[in-house]
């Protein structure tokens, strides 16, 4: 081999040998860049399925909520129900009493609140 073939293979090799190096760095550098992005990725769908938990969450408790205002109101309504019939019933069990049976229940309602009133004096 002579000078200028040495020289040109030796500039060849360097070339290769650099050539090589750039791309085991590019290929370092692509699979850094690729782990970073994974960790952030890994991050953010960690971030937003935390998110997700606690907003389904927070719709389970205010469904929960809902559902027992609503199960109280249906309760109330229906003991509001209860006591309009009771008032209702009693009412109409008043005004057909016979005339001696009326005073002989007010008689006694009047009795009733007169030994109420003198036992919470007398106490």
């Amino acid at each position: 081999m002579s000078g200028l073939d040495k020289m040109v293979s030796q500039i060849i090799e360097e070339a290769n040998h650099l050539a090589e190096k750039s791309l085991a760095d590019a290929n370092k550098e692509r699979a850094d860049l690729l782990a970073k992005a994974n960790a952030e990725a890994k991050l953010k769908v960690d971030e937003l399925q935390a998110k997700m938990e606690a907003d389904i969450a927070y719709q389970e408790e205010r469904a929960r909520s809902s559902g027992e205002r609503q199960r109280r109101k249906i309760v109330l309504q229906e003991k509001q129900n209860m006591i309009s019939d009771i008032l209702d019933k009693t009412y109409e069990k008043l005004m057909n009493l016979e005339a001696d049976d009326y005073f002989a229940l007010l008689s006694k309602i009047l009795e009733e609140i007169c030994l109420t009133q003198r036992r919470d004096y007398v106490s």
